[in-house]
């Protein structure tokens, strides 16, 4: 009986070493595969700003999945109308172009990508950039202080007339450029392309009173009722050739080198707003 008891528990032991021997190794599993990113439409966009979410929340979105947007005018008209921000609607459009996620990683020059025709600028944000052989440099925006009628005694001399002259913060532009003829570009928004007072014809270059911590701009020109002129005067405006590259976006190049100063590049001769800039060269 014993015997027996032994022998069994023997034949068990070389059945369960038998099983282990030949028992494969546990293979691991695959890891489990991420779900895929959803493609972005133009209603996943309206859905999310519909839903309240902050406009930063929605850039990051459109930056960080895969996309399928209609940028047509007539989509990107439909898009204002459902109440879309603009910097969304643009965030859309680079991400259709493969643009730059933002402005602080601006394309080189001449980029792989570019368009010879525009030259590039389809990969670029709404602004005012300087072209340099190293990339793109943009300007900063900048709008007028304050300001008003200067010298209102004049009012008091039978035909003379003040003039208007507005201020603005700072002696001299974040951007200061060596380069005494340098090449900017102007970027706009589709929706500012049939503003009136918004096209290549009213580019101006208009340079400042440089002050002790501030810029002036005189608006207005003449001493008397009878030569006072409305605009910036012949002398504070370089000749400039304003060169279109699409519906967007312009080229903006001075006829003859600039004088080191501070200058402003705007709209129109009312010169409240624009993009300020310094030139250094010969200074």
């Amino acid at each position: 009986m014993r015997l027996t008891a032994l022998r069994v528990a023997a034949l068990a032991a070389l059945i369960c070493a038998g099983f282990s021997f030949g028992q494969q190794p546990a293979t691991q599993s695959p890891p489990t595969a991420q779900p895929e990113k959803k493609t972005l439409t133009n209603a996943d966009v309206v859905s999310m700003v519909k839903a309240g979410l902050a406009e930063s929340t929605v850039v990051l979105a459109i930056e960080q999945n895969p996309s399928k947007f209609d940028t047509s005018p007539s989509a990107l008209i439909e898009l204002k109308n459902q109440g879309v921000p603009s910097a969304i609607i643009e965030a859309m459009m680079r991400a259709g172009d493969s643009a730059p996620a933002s402005s602080e990683s601006l394309p080189a020059a001449g980029a792989p990508g570019g368009n010879d025709q525009t030259e590039g600028t389809e990969l670029l944000g709404e602004g005012a950039y300087y072209k340099t052989t190293k990339g793109w440099v943009r300007l900063e925006q900048v709008t007028m202080a304050g300001g008003g009628a200067t010298h209102i005694g004049k009012m008091f001399v039978p035909g003379l007339t003040p003039q208007m002259v507005w201020t603005f913060r700072g002696a001299e532009a974040p951007i200061q450029i060596s380069e005494p003829k340098p090449t900017f570009y102007i970027k706009q928004s589709f929706y500012m392309v049939n503003v009136q007072g918004r096209s290549p014809r009213d580019v101006v270059v208009v340079r400042f009173d440089k002050k002790k911590d501030h810029r002036e701009l005189q608006t207005t020109s003449g001493g008397s009722m009878f030569t006072f002129k409305m605009g910036f005067s012949k002398e504070r405006t370089p000749d400039i050739t304003v060169t279109r590259l699409s519906d967007t976006a312009f080229k903006v190049t001075p006829n003859s080198d600039l004088q080191p100063g501070e200058y402003l590049l705007t709209f129109g001769f009312f010169g409240a707003g624009g993009y300020d800039f310094g030139i250094t060269a010969g200074k």
